[in-house]
């Protein structure tokens, strides 16, 4: 019988080749663009959910007047493992550091040198509370002057990821320092939020020789935050309750941090998560996640709209070939299988082609989202699941609709001209048309919209000129004559004919900001004057009038001004919004 079912619809599906191959067309497109936007959405939804203790971890963060914030003072995380006992470890993680310049001159290699921007200082117990796929070596970072790196770093330096006890050398904002490397850890998936090269030991900067006069960089201060404290807390911790001990404690040690309000965030929720002062991570957006699932549910939504109102339409041809099958003993069911085995079949070719069309455009599609997307990130039993459930759920309803229509018919009433059933069936079709309609015009709105924002976004004045601009990234290294030479390199551009202005600067406009500063207020504060914080950029005197930024009032600094060290400098500029509250 089935066989019967399925030979009868695939001749109906070559006989109709114009209607079948619309209808195919139609869906083909509409799961292939569901697909790559679920792709999208399930990498999102999935990142970090390869740790294995990612449902216990939290990072500790802060609310305040004087700023929103993820950096904490790194001198309180080990004093909270010790006094709450729901506490069973925390990690301190300086991943804002900056970049470094990585060098070795191993034996019987060519010498190498690089820099590289994803540096991160961490807690000797990292890798065992984050627990990345691990290749070689030991994974403790107790040790000062320990390193772990990844794979691609091995590769890079050594020429083979079995690379424990050999030493590298990193030059950054803390000198010229060298480590061992203890371990190689496995190249850390791209769905993780926390992506570095070299993780090195935090415990080198408890030692004020390694920081090279930078004492914010204690790892045991309480007073500078520059690190994430990550916790991992046991099964069955009252959360809130333990956040607000938690703040209890601090403000009792740092009395500055009155006013501050702190709270755990989940490690499951920190991709979605809103990105406060935290400019080093890229984030996802909850918002826009959700958005695209809705579009997604709704495009494969219009694609069987539309394929139940070409079928319907097809179906008027069909009436009296229903009316001849019930004449010839054909039961309603066996008239509804019939038509649900065409539907089966032009789903099944639709599903086929939407992934050789997936297959096709995903590089496109990867480039336009940044992300390295395939159709593995689908991998999972639940989605595949949830994916067969939608399609064939999504069958079975716009061809038993058809179904229905057509084996609803007395066979006297399928040899009218009119059959009054079908025109009452249309009724249903003609607001479904309406709805596609609606749905597509408010697409077509919403791209419009999107589209001059854009534009506007390219228009606006940005209060910078970019035109002609080029940034090349130095060295992050700290050291005495680091300063000399950046004057030389940049004494030496200018020389060239096609070099018209240059500065250095700590930092590029828009990019991000290496510093800040919380609690400033006015000179003489007034009552109800709230404490702020503000971004810092370090730079010469010749910063604006590269960037060609004009002065409301005052001017840029003098030459002595910008060479004699920020930290020895009593003058600073501001920008039109910090006046206007200092």
């Amino acid at each position: 019988m089935i066989k019967n079912y399925l030979k009868i619809a695939f001749r109906n599906v070559r006989r109709n080749k114009v209607f079948s191959a619309i209808n195919i067309a139609g869906l083909a497109i509409g799961m292939a663009v569901f697909i790559l936007m679920a792709e999208y959405v399930v990498s999102e939804w999935s990142s970090n959910r390869f740790l294995s203790k990612f449902d216990q971890l939290y990072r500790i963060g802060s609310t305040a007047k004087a700023g929103n914030s993820y950096y904490l003072q790194p001198g309180f995380a080990p004093a909270i493992k010790e006094r709450f006992p729901s506490v069973e470890a925390t990690v301190r993680v300086a991943d804002g550091i900056g970049a470094g310049v990585i060098s070795s001159n191993t034996q019987g290699k060519e010498p190498v040198s690089f820099r590289e921007e994803n540096i991160f200082y961490v807690e000797g117990n990292f890798l065992d509370v984050f627990d990345f796929p691990f290749l070689s070596g030991n994974k403790s970072l107790y040790a000062p002057r320990t390193a772990v790196i990844s794979e691609k770093i091995a590769r890079k330096v050594f020429g083979k990821t079995d690379a424990a006890g050999q030493t590298i050398n990193i030059s950054n904002q803390f000198g010229n320092t060298a480590y061992t490397v203890s371990g190689v850890v496995k190249d850390i998936p791209a769905s993780s939020d926390i992506r570095a090269e070299l993780f090195l030991s935090i415990h080198t900067l408890e030692n004020a020789a390694n920081r090279d006069g930078n004492d914010w960089a204690d790892p045991n201060t309480t007073e500078s935050g520059f690190t994430n404290v990550y916790t991992l807390l046991r099964k069955g911790t009252d959360v809130p309750a333990l956040s607000q001990q938690v703040a209890a404690y601090i403000h009792s040690v740092n009395k500055t941090t009155n006013g501050s309000e702190y709270f755990f965030q989940p490690f499951r929720h920190l991709h979605l998560a809103p990105s406060f002062d935290y400019p080093y991570q890229t984030f996802g957006s909850l918002q826009l996640v959700t958005l695209l699932l809705g579009v997604a549910l709704l495009i494969l939504f219009i694609a069987w709209i539309n394929y139940i109102n070409l079928s319907t339409v097809q179906s008027l041809r069909r009436v009296k070939e229903s009316g001849v099958r019930k004449v010839l003993g054909a039961s309603r069911l066996q008239l509804a299988l019939q038509f649900l085995s065409e539907t089966l079949i032009l789903t099944i070719i639709s599903i086929v082609i939407s992934i050789l069309l997936v297959n096709i455009f995903q590089p496109v599609f990867n480039r336009f989202t940044g992300i390295e997307l395939s159709l593995s990130v689908l991998n999972n039993g639940w989605i595949i699941a949830g994916g067969i459930l939608l399609v064939v759920g999504g069958a079975l309803l716009s061809g038993g609709y058809v179904a229905f229509v057509l084996s609803a018919f007395k066979p006297t009433s399928a040899f009218k001209s009119k059959p009054e059933k079908l025109n009452r069936g249309i009724s249903l079709r003609k607001g479904l048309v309406v709805f596609q309609f609606s749905i597509s015009i408010v697409f077509i709105i919403a791209t419009i919209v999107l589209y001059n924002q854009l534009e506007y976004m390219k228009t606006q004045k940005l209060g910078i000129s970019l035109d002609q601009l080029l940034v090349i990234k130095g060295p992050t290294v700290s050291n005495d004559g680091q300063a000399d030479r950046n004057y030389a390199f940049k004494t030496e551009l200018l020389r060239l004919p096609f070099v018209k202005k240059a500065s250095a600067s700590n930092n590029i406009p828009g990019i991000g900001y290496n510093f800040s500063t919380e609690n400033i207020t006015r000179q003489v504060p007034e009552a109800g004057d709230e404490k702020k914080s503000y971004k810092m950029f370090i730079c010469d005197q010749n910063f604006f009038d590269t960037y060609s930024i004009g002065f409301s009032q005052g001017k840029t600094f003098t030459e002595e001004e910008a060479n004699g060290g920020w930290n020895n400098s009593q003058k600073l500029i501001l920008n039109e919004k910090a006046a206007e509250q200092l």
